[in-house]
């Protein structure tokens, strides 16, 4: 007669998938390591993994506007200071006591600054494009289909051309150049401050942006990482089954022996 020793509880078997999928987990520092840990989880990560690199991508988008309107606001800037400087030679040479080689090289200075203030507004260029094409910019803020601003349309130089910038010369009256560079200085202005509403906007779309990523990473965060504390608990809840089965399993085979001895006395 023979008796078999094989225990029906294997210390193997009794830490199985289980142990494995906790040994994973801490190793990979996520919950859901597969569709199989989570079905329903690991879709919700992966549309929130979705959103949340939408929402970077449009954060730079809104980065590159901003960009764009720095970079003409300090062109508008530099012929700001050029067209200042052009008022006060004009004011200048509305002195009775210059003789005419005096005027003649006022004009000279007027009429350079104001062939530089056209040509800086001609070749003023962002990536590659003109900055004052009078062209809008439409920029993707936002994650999802139809979340979109437009910069409005910049096209000063046209503007300045109608205000009849290009032909200003000392040789006009000085209180027609006066007015016309007045003119051409509030175009200026109102073109400044039509971009910087247009960057404060894109500023406070950028701070919804920063917290609505904060917020879906934490949410995905919350359903796909693991808990370290909860696994430590699991892990040594599973070393004491562990134990225990073993105890089990060696006084089982204490039990056999006894068995087998006295059958065979």
């Amino acid at each position: 007669m023979s008796i078999s020793l094989q225990s029906p509880l294997s210390p193997v078997q009794s830490t199985g998938s289980n142990f494995t999928d906790l040994v994973r987990q801490g190793s990979s520092g996520q919950r859901i390591n597969s569709a199989a840990d989570d079905a329903a989880g690991s879709a919700i990560v992966g549309r929130l993994g979705s959103r949340i690199d939408g929402t970077a991508v449009a954060e730079r988008n809104i980065g590159d506007g901003l960009s764009l309107l720095q970079t003409r606001s300090g062109v508008a800037s530099g012929i700001t200071e050029q067209m200042q400087r052009m008022r006060e030679i004009s004011v200048q040479a509305g002195n009775g006591i210059l003789n005419q080689q005096d005027r003649e090289a006022l004009n000279r200075e007027f009429t350079a600054l104001r062939d530089t203030v056209t040509q800086t507004l001609n070749d003023a260029q962002f990536n590659g494009r003109a900055l004052f094409d009078g062209e809008p910019r439409r920029l993707q803020t936002g994650p999802d289909a139809g979340q979109t601003t437009e910069l409005a349309a910049n096209d000063l130089p046209a503007r300045l051309e109608e205000a009849g910038f290009s032909g200003l010369t000392l040789a006009n009256p000085t209180a027609d150049t006066l007015a016309s560079l007045d003119e051409a200085l509030s175009l200026i202005s109102e073109s400044q401050t039509a971009d910087g509403a247009s960057a404060n906007r894109l500023l406070r779309q950028a701070d919804n942006l920063s917290q609505s990523r904060i917020d879906a990473s934490q949410a995905r965060s919350r359903i796909a990482d693991t808990d370290f504390a909860e696994l430590a608990s699991s892990l040594a809840q599973t070393e004491v089954r562990d134990q225990a089965r073993l105890l089990m399993q060696s006084q089982a085979n204490a039990g056999r022996e006894d068995v087998l001895r006295l059958l065979s006395s």
